[in-house]
């Protein structure tokens, strides 16, 4: 879909946002919450929950693979407290630093593309936006936290599934952004799903890093935003609603 594979962009967008200063300030508040927040959360979860967890395990499971599958259950617990934050806490942010890499790649305002039908998306758009982390992919985060218990192959599943729901989530504001409309992006997302499987996965194992994940859920979105641009570069976008 672009001159890089899309598993790529999550990497990308680290390294753009290392080497490109003028962002670092836009989110500096929040990277600072986000990281203390994921830091408490990790040293709680951690402390509380794993030492059950693996003792609940180990009733079905050898004693070693208890503990491993049960640290992979509270890697799960944290990157879902850590989405839940970033959801209701910073949605602003997330935003403007998606907008503030579009202007940087192209040159133009985020909503001034040759598509751009407004730059704000309104009320209606952060119910959607909020409904759909809170209710779609932290649910089915929990729902496939068990398929971690299969290390390996259960853990590849799971990235591919959440990787999937991630990547649109990452493009949700670029489609209102355009003017695409969230029936249209859905349709976009669902004919490119290997393409956003693919950058979703590489997303989702970046964010289950303890400590630092919540750091790179905010080079994902630099990564979103650089495929974005790169897509629309190669006439790759969603179709706009007809005008009545």
């Amino acid at each position: 879909m672009a001159a890089i594979r899309p598993s790529f962009y999550p990497l990308q967008g680290i390294i753009y946002f290392l080497t490109h200063p003028q962002l670092w300030l836009r989110v500096f508040c929040g990277v600072l919450l986000g990281i203390l927040f994921s830091l408490a959360a990790t040293i709680t979860l951690f402390g509380v929950a794993l030492k059950p967890q693996a003792h609940a395990l180990d009733n079905f499971l050898p004693e070693w693979l208890a503990w491993v599958c049960a640290v992979l259950l509270v890697l799960v617990e944290i990157c879902v407290a850590c989405l839940l934050f970033v959801a209701i806490a910073l949605p602003t942010v997330s935003d403007q630093l998606f907008d503030d890499v579009v202007s940087l790649s192209t040159g133009v305002n985020a909503g001034e593309g040759s598509c751009a039908q407004g730059c704000w998306m309104g009320i209606a758009y952060v119910g959607i936006y909020l409904f759909y982390i809170i209710i779609a992919r932290v649910l089915v985060l929990i729902v496939t936290a068990p398929l971690n218990l299969l290390p390996f192959i259960g853990t590849a599943v799971f990235l591919l599934i959440n990787g999937y729901l991630a990547a649109w989530n990452q493009h949700l504001h670029w489609f209102e952004l355009r003017g695409f409309g969230f029936t249209a992006g859905r349709r976009f997302v669902r004919r490119h799903r290997s393409a956003y499987t693919s950058f979703g996965s590489t997303a989702v194992l970046l964010e289950m890093i303890p400590g630092v994940g919540i750091l790179f859920m905010f080079t994902n979105i630099v990564g979103a935003a650089l495929w974005a641009v790169d897509m629309e570069k190669n006439g790759l976008q969603p179709d706009l609603p007809l005008q009545v």
